[in-house]
């Protein structure tokens, strides 16, 4: 698992709760990934906090011409189940991308109480 890092998809724009829990989750979905052995990269971990800085957070463009370069790099994506996975355009779009390149997707069913997620190796 330590051979290369693992790119952490979630979504944010619109996600149902907001910007900050959807930061929050992805963040404790890294955590959790990280404790379990995996070497994460999550871009919305990274980058939210950005956005008090002057950046828009829901700029599409913006956000893939940032993050391409971390999807070519990395050796496969982990997908974080949580409310508007499935609808996120974003996620979406990284999942195709990593599909494309024929590397690896994985899918994290996150327990939203707080406990250990479990990761599917196809959806």
């Amino acid at each position: 698992m330590t051979d290369g890092f693992w790119y952490l998809g979630s979504p944010y724009t619109n996600f149902p709760d907001g910007h900050a829990t959807a930061y929050d989750l992805a963040c404790r979905a890294a955590a959790s990934l990280i404790r379990a052995g995996f070497v994460i990269f999550s871009p919305i971990a990274h980058s939210h906090s950005l956005v008090a800085h002057g950046l828009d957070g829901t700029d599409p463009d913006l956000w893939k011409r940032q993050d391409a370069p971390l999807v070519a790099a990395a050796k496969g994506m982990i997908v974080v189940m949580i409310p508007g996975w499935a609808e996120s355009a974003g996620v979406q779009h990284e999942i195709a991308e990593f599909r494309r390149a024929g590397k690896p997707v994985l899918y994290y069913e996150m327990d939203l109480r707080g406990n250990e997620g479990i990761i599917h190796e196809s959806r």
